[in-house]
């Protein structure tokens, strides 16, 4: 599609869209942004060569429109979305300088939180996949492992207590019981992956 053919498809993609998108409840500026985006990013997939068959591409950017525009539906409803006034006069009246560092440190403010959560959320995770990976140890492993490493007993002093015949068995039931506890544990990370 050269650019003469791609501007006449911009007409007859804008006729077909707009009205659909109205239709679905879209305010008309929106669905004049959402098609816009939407169009700009069909002729950059047409410029990488992503966009392969001719069949009805009207519908797929009315699709690409429409989808935009929930996405900003949906995060307008959730407040992810700020809108900013872009009123000439107001624009016009603003001190530019104190809005963009208010605006700088509220999106500092925003990364800061997001990468804290993050950090919530992986720990949470960890804790969870840890848990239920010693879960899966036998009674005597559980309890070898929780008094070495909890209790922070010696292995001489478990080694009567926990019924061993002697250190060095006592130490390769501990390194088993520590190589069972690292498998269960990489075999949940590995289904979580998958998922």
């Amino acid at each position: 599609m050269n650019e003469g053919d791609f501007k006449r498809f911009l007409v007859e993609a804008h006729q077909y869209c707009l009205p659909r998108l109205v239709r679905l409840n879209a305010p008309r500026h929106d669905a004049e942004d959402a098609f816009m985006e939407a169009i700009y990013q069909f002729w950059r997939d047409i410029q990488d060569g992503k966009v392969s068959h001719e069949g009805n591409l009207k519908a797929l950017v009315f699709v690409m429109s429409r989808n935009r525009w929930l996405g900003r539906l949906r995060k307008s409803r959730r407040g992810n979305l700020k809108e900013y006034n872009t009123d000439p006069v107001d624009l016009l009246n603003m001190d530019l300088e104190a809005y963009a560092g208010q605006d700088a440190a509220q999106f500092d403010l925003l990364i800061k939180q997001e990468e804290e959560d993050a950090a919530a959320s992986k720990k949470a995770s960890e804790e969870a996949r840890f848990k239920h990976a010693f879960e899966q140890l036998n009674e005597k492993c559980r309890e070898l492992l929780l008094r070495f490493i909890v209790e922070k007993k010696r292995l001489k002093d478990l080694q009567q207590s926990l019924g061993y015949v002697s250190v060095d068995a006592i130490k390769m039931a501990k390194m088993r019981c520590k190589k069972s506890l690292v498998k269960y544990y990489k075999t949940l990370l590995q289904q979580e992956e998958k998922v």
